[in-house]
């Protein structure tokens, strides 16, 4: 079966620097998980979550 989304938010920019703390946000994630430990992966989703959010705020107040 094919999947198929669309869009309907403009697409954000984010700096290299930006780029690289989501994936490193995201591979921390990855290896809590991994490791099974459920508490910290809630803990480092969280942050990333406020992380991001707050990313999307200055980046659409610079716009």
């Amino acid at each position: 079966m094919a999947l198929e989304t669309e869009v309907v938010a403009p697409r954000v920019q984010f700096t290299e620097a930006d780029n690289a703390e989501i994936e490193a946000a995201h591979r921390r994630i990855f290896e809590a998980v991994a490791a099974r430990k459920a508490s910290e992966a809630r803990a480092i989703m969280a942050t990333h979550i406020e992380d991001v959010q707050a990313r999307l705020d200055r980046t659409a107040a610079s716009e």
